[in-house]
Protein backbone atom coordinates (compact mmCIF):
# COMPACT_ATOMS: atom_id res chain seq x y z
CA UNK A 1 0.00 0.00 0.00
CA UNK A 2 1.46 3.85 -0.91
CA UNK A 3 0.43 6.81 0.46
CA UNK A 4 1.11 9.44 -1.50
CA UNK A 5 1.72 13.08 0.57
CA UNK A 6 -1.25 13.99 -1.36
CA UNK A 7 -3.25 11.76 -0.02
CA UNK A 8 -5.65 13.92 2.43
CA UNK A 9 -5.75 16.43 -0.22
CA UNK A 10 -9.40 15.18 -1.33
CA UNK A 11 -10.12 15.62 2.37
CA UNK A 12 -8.90 18.95 2.59
CA UNK A 13 -11.17 20.07 -0.68
CA UNK A 14 -14.41 18.73 0.93
CA UNK A 15 -13.22 19.51 4.44
CA UNK A 16 -11.92 23.40 3.65
CA UNK A 17 -15.61 24.80 1.70
CA UNK A 18 -17.27 22.81 4.87
CA UNK A 19 -15.79 24.08 7.38
CA UNK A 20 -15.51 27.33 5.11
CA UNK A 21 -19.39 27.42 5.04
CA UNK A 22 -19.77 26.57 8.62
CA UNK A 23 -17.87 30.03 9.85
CA UNK A 24 -20.62 31.87 8.31
CA UNK A 25 -23.21 30.35 10.49
CA UNK A 26 -21.19 28.56 13.40
CA UNK A 27 -17.62 29.20 13.63
CA UNK A 28 -17.64 26.80 17.29
CA UNK A 29 -18.62 23.98 14.47
CA UNK A 30 -16.08 24.71 11.61
CA UNK A 31 -12.67 22.98 12.92
CA UNK A 32 -15.03 20.21 13.91
CA UNK A 33 -17.06 19.78 10.65
CA UNK A 34 -13.60 20.35 8.59
CA UNK A 35 -11.81 17.18 10.95
CA UNK A 36 -14.97 15.03 10.12
CA UNK A 37 -14.48 15.58 6.25
CA UNK A 38 -11.01 15.12 6.23
CA UNK A 39 -11.28 11.84 8.00
CA UNK A 40 -14.55 10.71 6.18
CA UNK A 41 -13.20 10.76 2.85
CA UNK A 42 -9.40 9.29 3.92
CA UNK A 43 -11.20 6.36 5.26
CA UNK A 44 -13.96 5.62 2.66
CA UNK A 45 -11.04 5.84 0.31
CA UNK A 46 -9.17 3.06 1.78
CA UNK A 47 -12.19 1.60 2.32
CA UNK A 48 -13.38 1.89 -1.12
CA UNK A 49 -9.98 0.81 -2.30
CA UNK A 50 -9.62 -2.07 0.24
CA UNK A 51 -12.84 -3.56 -1.18
CA UNK A 52 -11.98 -3.61 -4.63
CA UNK A 53 -8.18 -5.23 -3.50
CA UNK A 54 -10.69 -7.83 -1.71
CA UNK A 55 -12.74 -9.01 -4.62
CA UNK A 56 -9.78 -9.48 -6.94
CA UNK A 57 -8.22 -11.72 -4.66
CA UNK A 58 -11.29 -13.81 -4.13
CA UNK A 59 -11.74 -13.94 -7.82
CA UNK A 60 -7.93 -14.92 -8.35
CA UNK A 61 -6.89 -11.79 -10.07
CA UNK A 62 -3.43 -10.59 -8.99
CA UNK A 63 -3.17 -7.81 -6.71
CA UNK A 64 -0.27 -5.19 -6.85
CA UNK A 65 -0.68 -2.90 -4.53
CA UNK A 66 -3.23 0.12 -3.45
CA UNK A 67 -2.10 3.57 -4.00
CA UNK A 68 -3.97 6.37 -1.74
CA UNK A 69 -3.19 9.76 -3.20
CA UNK A 70 -4.81 13.48 -3.63
CA UNK A 71 -7.01 12.32 -6.59
CA UNK A 72 -8.65 9.17 -4.52
CA UNK A 73 -7.24 5.96 -4.70
CA UNK A 74 -6.28 3.14 -7.08
CA UNK A 75 -5.80 -0.73 -6.73
CA UNK A 76 -3.64 -1.83 -9.01
CA UNK A 77 -4.20 -5.30 -10.70
CA UNK A 78 -3.92 -7.94 -12.90
CA UNK A 79 -6.62 -7.44 -15.64
CA UNK A 80 -9.81 -9.38 -15.24
CA UNK A 81 -10.48 -12.40 -17.45
CA UNK A 82 -14.14 -12.37 -17.94
CA UNK A 83 -17.07 -9.82 -18.10
CA UNK A 84 -18.30 -11.01 -14.71
CA UNK A 85 -15.27 -10.60 -12.67
CA UNK A 86 -14.67 -7.36 -14.45
CA UNK A 87 -18.21 -6.33 -12.88
CA UNK A 88 -17.72 -7.75 -9.47
CA UNK A 89 -14.34 -5.88 -9.71
CA UNK A 90 -15.40 -2.67 -10.47
CA UNK A 91 -18.98 -3.07 -8.33
CA UNK A 92 -16.60 -3.91 -5.10
CA UNK A 93 -15.20 -0.66 -4.27
CA UNK A 94 -19.25 0.84 -4.42
CA UNK A 95 -20.79 -2.09 -2.13
CA UNK A 96 -18.03 -1.31 0.42
CA UNK A 97 -19.07 2.17 0.78
CA UNK A 98 -23.02 1.73 0.75
CA UNK A 99 -22.41 -1.04 3.27
CA UNK A 100 -20.80 1.76 5.20
CA UNK A 101 -23.77 3.98 4.41
CA UNK A 102 -25.80 1.39 5.93
CA UNK A 103 -23.84 1.32 9.01
CA UNK A 104 -23.67 5.04 9.42
CA UNK A 105 -27.62 5.13 8.40
CA UNK A 106 -28.30 2.78 11.36
CA UNK A 107 -25.78 4.66 14.25
CA UNK A 108 -27.93 7.73 13.10
CA UNK A 109 -30.81 6.69 13.57
CA UNK A 110 -29.76 4.38 16.87
CA UNK A 111 -29.13 6.05 19.98
CA UNK A 112 -25.53 7.70 20.34
CA UNK A 113 -23.73 8.72 23.16
CA UNK A 114 -22.96 12.46 22.46
CA UNK A 115 -24.16 14.96 20.06
CA UNK A 116 -20.03 14.69 19.05
CA UNK A 117 -20.56 11.53 17.60
CA UNK A 118 -24.25 11.94 15.71
CA UNK A 119 -22.50 14.94 14.34
CA UNK A 120 -19.63 13.02 13.09
CA UNK A 121 -21.67 10.34 11.71
CA UNK A 122 -23.65 12.62 9.82
CA UNK A 123 -20.57 14.38 8.02
CA UNK A 124 -19.44 10.83 7.62
CA UNK A 125 -23.11 10.03 6.01
CA UNK A 126 -22.66 12.85 4.00
CA UNK A 127 -19.40 12.53 2.63
CA UNK A 128 -19.97 9.19 1.51
CA UNK A 129 -22.79 10.09 -0.75
CA UNK A 130 -21.21 12.02 -2.23
CA UNK A 131 -18.19 10.31 -2.85
CA UNK A 132 -20.79 7.12 -3.86
CA UNK A 133 -21.93 9.44 -6.09
CA UNK A 134 -18.68 10.43 -7.37
CA UNK A 135 -17.56 7.61 -8.28
CA UNK A 136 -20.87 5.93 -9.95
CA UNK A 137 -20.56 8.55 -12.16
CA UNK A 138 -19.59 7.13 -15.69
CA UNK A 139 -16.86 9.59 -16.50
CA UNK A 140 -13.49 7.87 -17.65
CA UNK A 141 -11.20 6.24 -15.09
CA UNK A 142 -14.22 6.04 -13.11
CA UNK A 143 -16.25 2.91 -11.08
CA UNK A 144 -19.43 3.92 -13.39
CA UNK A 145 -17.19 3.93 -16.57
CA UNK A 146 -15.77 0.39 -15.68
CA UNK A 147 -19.34 -1.14 -14.46
CA UNK A 148 -20.65 0.19 -18.02
CA UNK A 149 -18.32 -1.29 -20.04
CA UNK A 150 -18.60 -4.59 -18.20
CA UNK A 151 -22.28 -4.68 -19.04
CA UNK A 152 -21.12 -3.50 -22.11
CA UNK A 153 -19.00 -6.85 -22.23
CA UNK A 154 -21.54 -9.00 -20.81
CA UNK A 155 -24.04 -8.17 -23.59
CA UNK A 156 -21.42 -8.68 -26.30
CA UNK A 157 -20.75 -12.31 -24.75
CA UNK A 158 -24.69 -13.16 -25.08
CA UNK A 159 -24.99 -11.73 -28.34
CA UNK A 160 -21.94 -13.89 -29.05
CA UNK A 161 -23.46 -17.41 -27.62
CA UNK A 162 -26.81 -16.50 -29.06
CA UNK A 163 -25.38 -16.56 -32.41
Amino acid sequence: MWFHWSFPGVGLGIGIPAGAIAMLSASHVALELFAWCLAAVSALVLVHEAGHAAVARVLSIEVHGLLLAAAGGCCFTEGATSAKHELAYSLAGLACQFAVLVATTLVLVGALPSIELRFGAAVFTGVNLLVIVANSWPSAGSDGHRVLLAVKWLQAQGRESAA
